[in-house]
Parts: C-alpha cells; structure tokens; sequence
C-alpha cells in the first residue's frame, strides 16, 4: 500500500512546482568550489583579525585529536578495557562540551571574547599537564570533560571573532576555508598521534599538549590588539567636523553613507560614533575613543 502511495505521489504534476535548472556536470561544480576557497583563502590573507582565531582553533583541534587517541590508548593498553570504555571518553567529553556551551554566553558579557579564548587555553593547559603527573581513568576521564569545556569556551567566541573580522559578502567563502582547516587539523593530529604515542608515552605527551596551551594562551590577545579590527577614510584627513566616505573592512575598501554621527560617554570615555549604510545594505555602527583612538566595530545591525 505504502509502494503504491509513493508511486501514485511521485506521478503528481502542478504548475506551481518550482522550476528545475539542468544540473552542471560534476567537473564544473568542483571548479565552482575550487575558485570560491581560493577566493576565500586570498581574502583571509588581508585579514589578519580573521586568521588569529582560526589558528587558535585549529591549535585546539590537534590538541583534541591528540588527546582523543591518547585517552583511547591508556583505555586500551594500560587499562586492558573494551570498547565500552570509549563510551565513557565520548560522554565525559560530551558533558563538558554541554556545560562550556551553557556557561560561555555569561563569560562574554563579563570578558572580551579573545582574553575568554585566552583562559580556555590556560584551563585546559593546566588540566593536562596536571593529568601528566597522574594517569589514571579518573583523571583521563577528567581532562576528557575539561578538553570538551575548553573547547566550548574556544569556538563559540571565535566563530563570532571571524564572523566579525569579515564583510558579510564575503563570509561564505571565508567561513568556507574555515571548514576546511578546522576538520583537517583534527585528522593531521590522529595521523601525528601514531608516532607519539609510543615515542613519548602517555605521561610525556599529555604535559606537552599542555604546555603548548598554556604558552598560546597569551597569543591571541596580544594578536588581535596589534591588528586594527577596521578603518575609516574621511573625506579630507579626518578633522572633527568631517564624515567618513569609505569604511576598510576585512582588507575591502567600501563607501559609506552617514545615517547618524554623534558623542557618548562609554564606560568612562569619551567616544565617537557613527552609524554608517554600506552598498551593500548592511550597516554598521562604529565609534572610537577621543580624540585619536582606533576604531572599532560595535556592532552590525543589517
């Protein structure tokens, strides 16, 4: 009955279907895919505020990929347990992965996002190397849970970091290459991990991941704080009394209009801001601290 529903439906026509384009052949749509990460690796090139985070979270997937294999391998060899005890590297993993998504919104409305990737860091450092001093299933178990936490803390803030690193016609293919690096690093450190695991032992490799981490945590800070997050060109060098003409974003030039131009007081500063209408239709408002500080991005409104 349910066979002859389906043949009965699939034999139903209306003119209100949409409109089917002939597909491209396969070879054309690799091309297609191949230009836009190109595209998207050479716009990421001129954005530095872009590239920080990305490192950051591809640092942190071969940690994870690192110590994935090396908790399945103390499971395994030291342990001489099962398969089932995998499902417990997986769960306690998963629960702290669950509880970093349920805490970070709150760490964000307290810390900047990159000093909030920066602590993860930190955490998740000292974690394993405190681990290192004592393998056991307790404490390989914990550092599953503090890895997934960690995690959590990390990539949620810099999705948003290279969310706002980047104009939004030029996310998809950015975001793209992002993709690409993000699931590489973790099979380039499943492939590293076969050689480490036997030449350092569980001990030695879990403090290395650890003190990798705790020696990155400063780095994304200090990264960011050196790259401007944006740039305005004036009409005429910026004196108080002119308007913006052009907003540089993500290393793209893109004229602007002023919708609204005005001075507030800003935990403390003295700040101007602008509300400014891209070609594109988005719009965005910027301010910077008087007289001469850099600008920054607030937020994005459309």
């Amino acid at each position: 009955m349910w066979l002859a529903a389906a043949a009965l439906a699939a034999r139903i026509t209306s003119p209100l279907l949409p409109h089917a384009l002939p597909e491209a052949p396969v070879r054309h749509e690799l091309q297609r895919v191949l230009r836009e990460l190109a595209d998207g690796a050479r716009r990421l090139a001129h954005t530095p505020r872009a590239i920080g985070p990305m490192a950051s979270i591809a640092l942190d997937q071969v940690g994870q990929g690192l110590v994935l294999v090396l908790s399945l391998f103390v499971f395994r060899d030291r342990f001489r347990q099962g398969v089932g005890s995998f499902s417990n590297l997986i769960g306690a993993g998963g629960l702290g992965v669950l509880l970093g998504i349920l805490t970070v919104g709150a760490l964000e409305r307290r810390l900047p996002k990159e000093r909030i990737v920066a602590r993860a860091f930190a955490v998740g450092g000292i974690a394993l190397l405190a681990v290192s001093t004592l393998v056991t299933a307790w404490t390989v178990l914990l550092a599953s849970f503090l890895v997934g936490l960690t995690f959590a803390w990390k990539k949620v803030p810099v999705d948003t970091l290279v969310q706002e690193a980047v104009p939004d016609g030029y996310r998809g293919r950015v975001f793209a290459v992002y993709d690409v690096a993000y699931n590489l690093a973790r099979v380039l450190a499943g492939f590293a991990a076969i050689p480490l695991v036997p030449a350092l032992g569980e001990a030695r490799l879990a403090a290395a991941i650890g003190l990798a981490f705790l020696l990155y945590a400063p780095v994304l800070p200090r990264w960011l704080a050196r790259a401007p997050e944006i740039s305005l060109r004036f009409y005429a060098g910026a004196r108080a009394d002119e308007v913006p003409r052009a907003i540089v974003w993500g290393g793209v030039e893109e004229r602007v209009r002023v919708e609204r131009e005005w001075l507030e007081e800003r935990d403390g500063e003295r700040r101007r801001a602008f509300r400014l209408a891209l070609e594109d239709g988005t719009t965005v408002q910027v301010s910077r601290a008087e007289p001469d500080g850099p600008w920054r991005l607030d937020r994005e409104v459309g």
